[in-house]
This record gives structure tokens, C-alpha cells and sequence, in this order.
């Protein structure tokens, strides 16, 4: 099985798709996870994700909200680990996952993101069943941005290297995670 993380299109399916939505910038990166619990749901690879992030990540995010709290853009507490979560369905638009806000979620895809005076995101975990092998799942992870100014634009032109790193770690943690749980399976 092909577990490495490939960079990707946005996936049609997913609802951050279609031509009515417009980026300013946008990307998806997939992953095939062997399932045969069939445990990978947007909920818990979001759990999974948002639970177990790495120190290095952390560093990163204190550093970006003492620089940019100056600025008066939003700031939170990235040292809380996120608790167990309930299945997709019982996610409300409204609830907090780690630094996101819920904003859909279905049996196969979470949309969470924030909004601030500088630029708007949201982040889809979209999760399908693998074609080849139907014991496995395709967990893809999209990111779509929108610049509200000048500011927005120039702040995710340094933030996108690190986006890209966290993306790839986010994945590799919600990977690791299940691949440790389905271990016996294999």
C-alpha cells in the first residue's frame, strides 16, 4: 500500500469545490491509510491531528501569535490538547477542534476554519475510500485561503513554508495513528 503523501488537486466531492469557489490560494495534499477497523472518519483523523501535535509545531505557533498579536490578529492557546471527539455527525457548526472552528461536517468530510481582519481559511479533511483497496481509506487535507489586504497576503507568503510542513506532519500524525491501531491487522 502507498502511504506516502502526495500532493493533489482539490477533490471534486468535497465541498470546498466547484466554480463558485474562489481562492486566493488553495491546497491538498492525500494520504491512504489501511483501514480494516473502518475507524478513519473526518472526526477522528481531525482528533488525531489536532491531539498529538509536535512540539516543533507548537514552538511555531507561539512564536506566530506573540509576533502577530501586536498586530491585534486572533491568538489562542496552542498548548491545550484536544479531548476524544464524537463521531462527524454529532460535530456542531460553532464547536472548537484544537485551533479550528466547525463549520460543516459529514459522514465523509469536516470543514473547520477562522476568519480574522487579514485573511479567512478553511480546512476540509475529506475521507473516501481508497479505489484500489477497499480496506483503506484516502484522507486528503485541503487548506483554501482568502487575503482580505495587503497584510493577509504578505503574512501567508512566510506562513506558507511552514503551512506546507504542518500540512505534511498533520497527515503523518493522523497516518501514524491509525496505521498503530490497525497494527494487529496487518
Amino acid at each position: 500500500m502507498n502511504s506516502i503523501i502526495t500532493k493533489t488537486t482539490l477533490p471534486e466531492i468535497s465541498s470546498l469545490s466547484g466554480k463558485e469557489n474562489r481562492y486566493d490560494y488553495q491546497d491538498s495534499y492525500r494520504v491512504t491509510i489501511n483501514d480494516p477497523k473502518h475507524s478513519v472518519n473526518p472526526a477522528t483523523a481531525m482528533q488525531a491531528m489536532t491531539a498529538s501535535t509536535p512540539a516543533w509545531i507548537t514552538s511555531l505557533m507561539k512564536l506566530r501569535n506573540s509576533l502577530v498579536a501586536v498586530f491585534g490578529l486572533k491568538t489562542g492557546d496552542v498548548s491545550k490538547k484536544q479531548a476524544a471527539l464524537p463521531d462527524a455527525f454529532s460535530l456542531q457548526p460553532g464547536m472548537r477542534v484544537g485551533p479550528f472552528r466547525v463549520i460543516s461536517s459529514t459522514s465523509n468530510e469536516l470543514i473547520a476554519g477562522d476568519e480574522d481582519k487579514h485573511l479567512d481559511f478553511k480546512v476540509s479533511l475529506l475521507v473516501t475510500i481508497n479505489k484500489a483497496d477497499p480496506q483503506s481509506k484516502d484522507v486528503t487535507l485541503t487548506t483554501v485561503v482568502w487575503y482580505h489586504n495587503f497584510f493577509g497576503r504578505f503574512y501567508f507568503f512566510f506562513v506558507k513554508p511552514f503551512h506546507r510542513l504542518i500540512v505534511k506532519a498533520s497527515l503523518r500524525i493522523i497516518r501514524s495513528r491509525f496505521e498503530n491501531e490497525n497494527a494487529t491487522y496487518k
